[in-house]
């Protein structure tokens, strides 16, 4: 996925820079207000929220530039990988506004960026990632290179923890900035590159690659200065692997890579440079070691270049001429030691492939290196073998010279010498036709060979290795060789160990021999040949080498005659050849067949027989293509194999057939094992000695089936070292170059000799064994019949103990073999082998499942024997759920044969648990199974509990489920974590749903669950140790290397030391333990586990406690829901106690921890519930639990409910929970102080709404309150102050509860207080006597007793009660009168509050007033808004009173007037609820003319006089007279509004709108209205808070202080607009009008926020032209034109332009022409309309051609068919109408304009002469020119003038030419016509001119 992630481009353009942001902008801010729409994660959203503030300016960011930096850098700590692509993005745009302001925090933001890099990153986050860490180099350490240093080794720690992709991408953004330093800081950052190359190899490679190269196959133009820092270091770097060699492998990497990038003429500049190095800087004679070490690596860094090869053509990268240079140059150089090699390489490389003109002038060079005879003998086999041109160069050239030299040379240097003629011998290219030349080789050879002996040291091995292939060129040497070969039979050494030692070994030497003189003549002696043959196949029947010499003189041995030989007897032959026969070398195998088919071999038929069917089918080679007829052989080989013949003539098939399981081709195993088969019935027991020798062989330690020696090895050393994984690096060129020279080289013979001996064929143990057990599967009876032999070898590896341990492919073709016995019974071991099939059932492997199952039924046990079907169903995948669903062990089974038949279920069961096949349906088949086993007792699932307990036992102790006494056990080390995990995932499925079954084994699987957690939490431990430690260590030592280390990389570390497991699976495992050892307290069972919690908590319970507010912040733990089960049930709450009592405190302290969610606190909750709930049927739980931690939960529960007021978030949930533990905590409150604290946090719950405390909740705690009240001892100033609280609460309870117990309830509380306030207790019993109810009939007040109480409250009572006691009364009173049912109730509540404005009027007391402005006053306003007209009709009755005899309020002193000074007739709160229509119409007038006067405050009218109104156009059964006049009402009151009210009204009505059933109409009428009487002036100052109607007013922002032109541009237009524009919700009848109104709005605002809003309008009246609905075009057309008429001439041709982007293609070309006329018609004929409207030039051309394309167009064409005209009204009217607005045109057009609407009837004119075309065109003409005449705007002058201009045609637009049907052509770039000529369109505007 990243394979494209690259840098950008150079020539790539900055968006950054490009970025259109003001000059006091940043462009910080710009990308933060981008990122923050696009990216919604969590912590990016954190760090918007700190730093927007901080960055809104380039100033801020200035000055805050420091703590912006810091957020961002732990944002990039702690945020999650959604976030790293903004945050990557801000720090480029950071850069660009700060620069190297940034550069103090430079380390500390480097070493951010480079932490990600270990990250995985998403590939588009990945290429953001490189961008910023290039342009972070660029921008601040360019300019600052003293942090050079710190950079690289910042990034160098980086590259080493990196992915190799990421190590790529980080090398390519330092090799950009590499290029771009100075020549100090390149020659710096060469050498902190240098040395780092031992860590940092690879990445160091690519930073140079990718520094070199520039786009398109270029070089960059730093590329020769890098390059030449680099040959400096590497020239002068000190010798070792960390100094030259790795110098020399990254130049060689660089300089391949660089090449495979470039083409040859890009690569010039290098290729100049390499050549001037070789020329110039190079010593002529290097005297000194320092010369020479220079002048040597020159040449080997050259010769990278010159070995190179590129593309398909092979071309050197250096021209002939630079290799003519270099060759030049080389003649030169001394041959001393340490340049000889690499001229003699640059030599070959030059010349390898080359042309001949460069061979020609390289003859100096080869003069030159022929002076020592190793270098030339190295260029010279070099050439040899490199040479392209079929061996004619080097003929040429070389070939002379090898002829002279070695002549010179043979004496002095003769090994050099024949291994030169070695390989030309070999290669086949030498001819020895010179006699002096061939004498002087043969006499060289025969001194070598005469005195030839097999010495300690390879060197006389060597020689003869040289030697042996020139014996056919050279004759003579028969007779030394042979000569040799008794020399080499007659050493008394062990051959077999010298062979292993050294590869210049005697069978070597022995066999190479031999073949030669099969060749040869001259040396014809049979006895020798004799003697040979017998002690050779003594001493070296085990060699290729000798097999194939014996086989090559057995050839020659034709021409010696049947006398001369002796042959050895088949039996003794093949008693020593019988382990060749039988070996995985396929080359000794066919050797000793080859020899036995020999002449040296006596055989009868049947051997010969034998011998030629094996012979026939190891000569088939093993290829695709011959493979059949190798199987087809080998398959007739056991029915044509010699039986019960010839000694050995059965056994030679029998061994060759089992040799071929050791072949690695599958085809041939099958047909072996057949053979065999067919062998084992022919032959009866000939094949089992041979088959049980090898199994013991394969089972004996000390047997050593293959033997391999040290120096065997298939390349050379050297070979490897130029070897690249990495395709870009690999120089074939190169390396073929240095295989060349080093085989060349004499030190390399023996290498060479070595891999003469090489073996390439691999022998595979494992399957030979396998493939020995699958062809004795095939006869069974031979196994059964010698099991004694074959069960003591399986057993020897397979026991019950360890059999889940055994090898799969180990296992299964022992157990096939098995399966086949038809009598297991009777074998050797049959008891232990049952029990190891017993125990394989329960293995995970379903082979190994069946393989056991076949085993055991092979038993025919009585009760397995029935049940065969089903065992082997449930193994197969698609019959296992039939099977399982219909198993039944209650009847299904023989009481008898249960235990036998359940026990091998249940470990079947297991084992198909424990599968890992099929993991995505692992769960539903381990539920599937588990639920079969609920048939199974108690006692019978105690073998289940044994299996998964089984990896728990230690080694050498008994069984896993004995558990004496509980203790943390340390767990086995073979148990790993993954094995722990499962046991754990396993347990819960079963305790889930065997769990009650389970209780006798809880104990032990309890256990081993705590010792999971045991030691999951002593690893979570040390690791915190550890991590503890190493901070200390690195604040002691500050001289280390500081490298960040948590604790996963210390768990890691200790993994490896140990066998601890890491962090991730130590907390996986201790959840889940924890969550396995919770399940059983939550089962409905009876048992005792006291014995396992001491050690529980001391184990994994008590090291958690101290950190467990902080674990359980964002959702319970286990730990929690361990302490929740144990709530559930009395007897184990004590548990929370009884073994640390600071638990419960613990648990409580959650309640207020840091962020705690809401998933947490229900939990604690549901604790704490249970605990009480335990508390009442159990005094000990109440004494331990309860009492002691009473003023902790209710301290903690104070501050939840203070923290929640503070942020104002609430959880229902849990706010129901909370209030019911309260409830009960009051239970057990007993004085005053545990009262009081109560008392406060009940009484702020009982004033939050219902929709948060439902009322019933709020009887409870009335009753609480209740009884708290009677606690609450002698009155003191805090405890009045309680009181006071509450008696003001539940005061206000009586205006809002409506219930019967809600209501006894708050009279009961004020029974209550009475005990504290003697003074209330009139108004108690007031209370009491008001609220009661009929005992009879619940839920009927109390008539009689109510009536009393009103009667004794407004007769008596009200004079004589206090403020205090007002106001309960006045609450109460507030809520009956909303009581529509009772009129008696309703009318009495309203005369008792004008009894109370009487009190206040005669009192005059401030008390008072207040509490008429707080209670009475505020109850009126919210109860103007009431549906129900009765009681507004009371309250307003309230309302009028209080304004008469308190016109002194300021509150309701503007609404005075409106009492019409006592008329009543006149009265405005009289009428507006009269039942006569005109009195209600006549008292909204007098309302609006009221308002227009100014006196009624804006908030009076909001919250008064707006709800009496707006009810009127509310309610659906309003006369439509009231309805009117109650809109004129509402608009008149919006003008007198402030902004805040005046929008929420707005929002109001909108809102109404939308609902569903309303008034839709009459609503949309209303905002219309409101709208009109928009007042504000734009530049005002408002401030945009919320209203008294929250539900109104919830959308506006709080606080917000900004100008009104604002506030409307961005919020209340778009809202309107977008109402607009939802057509689903609305009809557009309904919405369109409102256009009218938005327009007025919108025109208030200044000219460049007013024309996008009013546009934005224009479209959407133009889209709704768009509709099928004719009413709805109507209605639009009527609103644009009203609407074009608001917003006058200037927006007239916008409005044009919109209808013409909106309607464009059929029908719709209509409908514009018809809407253009109305809009023209509107605005000519209204009066006012044309005083602004002067003329219509604007619109002309675009009018013209609407109307021209109805009347001429294809849509006008199409208008003249008979389907056209009963489609759509505009279409029948468009030709009419269009001609109607080219009329109106001609009417209000200057003369200027007058060529705008005869241009396009001159077009067609020109196109046609049709005569019904023309007879529109004098139609269009007339009506022109009857608007013309009428034109108010052309004077007879101008009149004349335009006569004139168009009779005689010199007007401007007649003399110009219409383009008709062509296109401006191009110019061409072709000379080939490619398309016919077509004929040109006529003219005929010369005929149509006259018109």
């Amino acid at each position: 996925q990243i394979k494209d992630v690259h840098l950008p481009s150079p020539f790539a353009s900055n968006g950054v820079e490009q970025a259109n942001i003001e000059d006091d902008q940043s462009y910080f801010y710009a990308a933060l207000d981008h990122w923050k729409q696009l990216n919604l994660s969590p912590s990016f959203l954190r760090y918007v929220k700190v730093s927007e503030p901080l960055s809104s300016t380039l100033a801020l960011l200035l000055h805050h530039w420091e703590e912006v930096v810091d957020l961002w850098v732990d944002a990039m700590k702690d945020g999650d990988l959604e976030s790293k692509q903004p945050l990557l993005d801000l720090m480029q745009k950071l850069l660009q506004d700060l620069r190297t302001t940034l550069v103090p925090k430079y380390e500390l933001v480097w070493e951010t960026l480079l932490a990600q890099a270990t990250r995985s990153l998403a590939p588009t986050t990945l290429e953001t990632y490189s961008q910023t860490l290039s342009l972070f180099l660029r921008q601040l350490l360019l300019p600052t290179p003293h942090l050079l240093q710190t950079s690289w080794t910042h990034l160098r720690n980086t590259i080493r923890k990196c992915r190799p992709d990421v190590r790529r991408i980080l090398a390519e953004m330092w090799g950009t900035i590499l290029r771009r330093f100075k020549a100090e800081q390149k020659r710096e950052a060469t050498k902190l590159l240098i040395d780092s190359l031992d860590t940092t190899q690879d990445a160091v490679a690519w930073v140079y690659i990718y520094a070199f190269q520039s786009t398109s196959c270029t070089l960059h133009t730093s590329t020769i200065p890098l390059l030449e820092l680099l040959v400096e270091e590497a020239v002068g770097a000190e010798e070792g692997e960390e100094g030259y060699d790795a110098v020399r492998k990254l130049l060689r990497r660089v300089l391949t890579a660089t090449m495979h990038y470039c083409t040859i003429e890009t690569f010039t500049p290098i290729a100049d440079f390499v050549v001037a190095r070789v020329v110039q800087a190079m010593p002529p004679d290097p005297a000194t070691e320092l010369e020479k070490r220079c002048t040597s690596r020159t040449l080997e860094i050259v010769l990278v270049v010159c070995a190179f090869r590129k593309g398909k053509r092979s071309e050197n990268m250096l021209s002939t001429s630079q290799r003519s240079l270099v060759l030049t140059k080389l003649a030169t150089v001394p041959l001393v030691d340490g340049l000889k090699r690499p001229v003699a390489s640059l030599v070959v490389a030059c010349l390898k492939g080359s042309e001949m003109s460069v061979w020609v002038q390289a003859r100096a060079v080869l003069d030159h290196v022929w002076k020592d005879l190793e270098g030339g003998c190295w260029v010279a086999e070099g050439l040899l073998k490199l040479d392209q041109s079929e061996g004619a160069n080097w003929r040429v050239f070389v070939q002379p010279l090898v002829q002279k030299y070695s002549t010179i040379y043979c004496d002095q240097n003769p090994s050099a010498v024949l291994g030169l003629l070695r390989a030309l011998a070999v290669d086949g290219r030498v001819r020895i036709e010179d006699a002096e030349w061939k004498s002087v080789m043969q006499s060289l050879c025969y001194r070598t060979l005469s005195g030839w002996t097999l010495v300690d040291s390879p060197s006389s091995v060597l020689q003869l290795y040289s030697i042996l292939p020139l014996v056919s060129l050279l004759p003579g040497l028969a007779p030394l060789i042979s000569g040799m070969v008794d020399t080499i039979l007659q050493l008394d050494i062990n051959s077999h160990a010298n062979y292993l030692e050294t590869p210049a070994n005697a069978a070597w030497c022995l066999g190479a021999c031999l073949q030669a003189l099969g060749g040869l003549s001259g040396w014809e002696d049979g006895s020798k040949v004799d003697q040979w043959m017998k002690q050779s196949l003594d001493q070296f029947h085990w060699s290729p080498p000798v097999l194939q010499g014996l086989i090559s003189l057995a050839s020659y041995s034709h021409s010696l005659g049947t006398g001369s030989v002796r042959p050895v007897k088949f039996i003794e032959a093949f008693s020593l050849v019988r382990g060749s026969v039988m070996s995985h070398v396929g080359s000794l195998r066919l050797s000793a067949l080859k020899l036995l088919s020999s002449k040296f071999v006596k055989r009868d038929d049947s051997q010969q027989l034998a011998i030629e069917a094996c012979l026939a089918a190891e000569e088939v080679e093993l290829s695709a293509t011959k493979t059949p007829e190798r199987v087809l052989k080998t398959i007739k080989l056991g029915s044509m194999a010699p039986v019960g013949q010839s000694a050995g003539s059965t056994e030679i098939c029998i061994r060759w057939l089992i040799a071929q399981f050791k072949v690695n081709l599958m085809p041939l195993w099958k047909a072996a094992a057949q053979a065999l088969a067919a062998l084992v019935e022919r032959s009866g027991e000939d094949v089992w000695p041979v088959v049980i020798q090898e199994l013991r062989t394969l089972f004996d330690p000390s047997a050593q089936l293959v033997v391999t020696p040290n120096w065997l090895v298939d390349a050379d050393e050297n070979e490897q070292l130029i070897q690249e994984d990495e395709k870009t690096w690999r120089n074939v060129g190169l390396r073929e170059t240095m295989v060349a020279i080093n085989a060349a080289r004499a030190d390399n013979a023996l290498s060479s000799l070595a891999k003469a001996q090489a073996i390439h064929e691999r022998f595979d143990l494992e399957n030979y064994e396998k493939q020995i057990l699958k062809a004795l599967e095939r006869c069974p009876n031979l196994a059964e019949r010698h099991n004694r032999d074959i069960i003591p070898l399986f057993l020897s590896f397979a026991t019950p103990q360890n059999s889940s341990r055994s090898s799969h492919h180990k296992l299964s073709p022992w157990l096939s073999l098995l399966s086949k016995f038809s009598n297991p019974k009777a074998v050797f071991a049959s008891g232990a082998l049952h029990s190891l099939y017993t125990a394989l059932l329960s293995h995970p492997d379903r082979t190994l499942q069946r393989l056991a199952v076949d085993c055991i039924l092979t038993y025919k046990s009585k009760a397995l024997l029935p049940q065969q079907a089903t065992i082997r169903g449930l193994l197969e995948d698609g019959q296992w759920k039939e099977h399982i669903t219909s198993l039944n062990l209650s009847t299904g089974v023989q009481p008898a044969d249960r235990p036998e038949y359940v026990e091998f279920l249940i470990r079947m069961f297991y084992g198909m648990m424990r599968e890992r096949r099929g993991r995505n349906k692992l769960h539903e088949r381990r539920t599937t199974l588990i639920n079969a086993l609920r048939q199974c007792t108690s006692t019978e699932l105690g073998v289940l509990v044994r299996l998964m307990l089984e990896p728990f036992e230690a080694e050498g102790n008994g069984n896993g489920m004995e558990v004496d006494v509980v203790h943390i056990r340390q767990l086995p080390t073979k148990l790993t974590g993954k094995q722990r995990v499962g046991f754990l995932v396993l347990l819960g499925e079963v305790m889930r749903l065997l769990g009650s079954k389970l209780v006798p084994y809880f104990t032990s699987l309890l256990s081993a669950v705590m010792d999971i957690i045991a030691n999951a939490q002593q690893v979570l431990e040390n690791a915190k140790l550890a991590t503890a430690e190493m901070v200390e260590a690195d604040v002691v030592d500050e001289g280390e290397e500081d490298e960040e280390k948590d604790e996963e990389a210390v768990a890691a570390e200790r993994e490896e030391e140990g066998n601890e497991l890491p962090l991730k699976v130590a907390r996986n495992l201790r959840q889940l333990g924890i969550k396995r050892f919770t399940e059983p307290f939550r089962l409905p069972i009876d048992y005792d586990f006291t014995p396992l919690l001491p050690v529980a908590f001391d184990a994994f319970i008590n090291p958690r406690l101290d950190m467990l507010d902080v674990e359980n912040t964002q959702s319970p733990s286990s730990i929690m829901d361990l302490f929740h089960s144990w709530s559930t049930r009395p007897t184990y709450a004590m548990f929370l106690a009884d073994y640390n009592p600071i638990v419960l405190p613990k648990i409580y302290a959650c309640l207020v921890a840091t962020n705690v969610k809401p998933s947490v606190t229900i939990r604690i909750f549901e604790i704490i519930e249970n605990v009480f709930t335990a508390a009442d049927s159990d005094q000990r739980v109440a004494e331990t639990l309860v009492k002691p931690h009473v003023f902790l939960l209710v301290e903690h529960l104070a501050k939840m409910i203070k923290e929640s007021s503070k942020t104002g978030t609430s959880n229902s949930d849990a706010s129901q929970r909370q209030i019911s533990i309260l409830r009960t905590i009051s239970d057990y409150a007993s004085d005053a102080p545990q009262a009081i604290g109560l008392i406060q946090l009940l009484v702020p719950l009982l004033q939050k709404p219902s929709s948060q405390v439902a009322e019933k909740t709020k009887v409870d705690l009335l009753q609480v309150i209740c009884r708290l009240v009677t606690l609450v001892g002698l009155s003191d100033a805090d405890t009045t102050k309680v009181m006071d609280t509450v008696f003001e609460s539940v005061s206000m309870l009586l205006q809002s509860l409506r219930g019967r117990q809600a209501r006894i309830s708050v009279s009961n509380v004020f029974t209550s207080l009475v005990s504290h306030d003697p003074s209330m207790s009139r108004v108690a019993s007031l209370i009491e006597a008001l609220n009661s109810f009929d005992p009879h009939r619940s839920e009927e007040p109390d008539f009689d007793r109510r009536m009393e109480a009103f009667m004794s409250l407004n007769e008596e009572l009200y004079l004589q009660f206090s403020t205090r006691q007002w106001t309960p009364i006045l609450h109460n009173m507030l809520h009956f009168i909303h009581d529509r049912d009772e009129l008696s109730i309703r009318t009495n509540a309203s005369f008792t509050l004008k009894r109370f404005i009487e009190m206040v009027e005669q009192s005059g007391s401030l008390e008072m007033q207040r509490l008429f402005n707080q209670v009475v006053l505020t109850g009126l306003k919210n109860g103007l808004r009431s549906k129900h007209e009765t009681v507004r009709s009371e309250l307003v009755s309230v309302l009028a009173s209080a304004i008469k005899r308190c016109p002194n309020n300021p509150t309701l002193s503007d609404m005075t007037p409106l009492l019409a000074n006592g008329d009543e007739e006149a009265n405005f709160f009289n009428n507006i609820g009269h039942i006569q229509t005109h009195r209600r119409t006549r008292a909204l007038r007098r309302l609006a003319e009221y308002c227009d006067s100014g006196q009624l405050r804006p908030s009076t009218l909001y919250e008064i006089f707006v709800p009496m109104v707006s009810h009127f156009i509310m309610d659906k059964n309003t006369d439509h007279l009231v309805v009117n006049e109650a809109i004129t009402t509402i608009g008149q009151i919006s003008r007198h509004l402030s902004w805040s009210r005046y929008y929420a009204l707005v929002q109001r009505f909108l809102k109404a709108i939308k609902e569903e059933g309303g008034a839709e109409r009459v609503n949309m009428r209303t905002v219309v209205a409101i709208l009109d009487n928009f007042h504000f002036s734009m530049e005002d100052v408002v401030q945009v808070e919320g209203g008294d109607d929250q539900q109104d007013t919830r959308n506006v922002e709080q606080a917000q202080i900004t100008k009104v032109a604002e506030v409307v541009n961005t919020r209340l237009l778009p809202a309107l607009l977008q109402f607009m524009e939802q057509r689903e919700e609305t009809e557009d009848a309904l919405r369109l009008p409102m256009a009218v109104g938005v327009v007025k709005v919108a025109l208030h605002l200044p000219e460049e926020r007013q024309r996008p809003q009013i546009t934005r309008l224009l479209t959407i009246l133009s889209q709704a032209l768009r509709s099928k609905s004719s009413e709805t075009r109507d209605t639009t057309r009527d609103v644009i034109c009203k609407v074009v008429v608001s917003i006058g001439p200037s927006y007239l041709s916008t409005a044009i332009k919109e209808l013409r982007t909106a309607l464009t293609r059929g029908p719709q070309l209509h409908v514009l022409a018809v809407t253009c006329h109305s809009l023209l018609h509107h605005i000519t004929s209204d009066e006012s309309a044309q005083k602004v409207f002067v003329n219509l030039d604007e619109v002309a051309t675009s009018v013209a051609e609407v109307s021209t394309e109805v009347v001429f167009g294809q849509s006008g064409k199409e208008l003249q068919g008979e389907d056209a005209k009963g489609k759509m009204r505009e279409v029948r009217s468009a030709s009419s109408k269009g001609l109607d607005a080219m009329t109106i045109l001609a009417r209000f057009i200057t003369p200027s304009a007058i060529g705008h609407i005869l241009i396009p009837l001159r077009s067609i004119m020109h196109e046609t002469q049709a005569s019904k075309v023309m007879q529109h065109v004098d139609e269009t003409l007339k009506r022109i020119a009857s608007g013309l005449n009428s034109n108010a705007l052309l004077d007879p002058p101008a009149l004349l003038s335009l006569c004139h201009t168009l009779v005689s045609q010199n007007a401007k637009f007649l003399q110009e030419k219409p383009n008709i049907g062509s296109k401006k052509q191009g110019k061409k770039d072709f000379i080939v016509q490619t398309k016919r000529d077509l004929p040109q369109a006529a003219q005929h505007y010369a005929q149509n001119s006259y018109r």
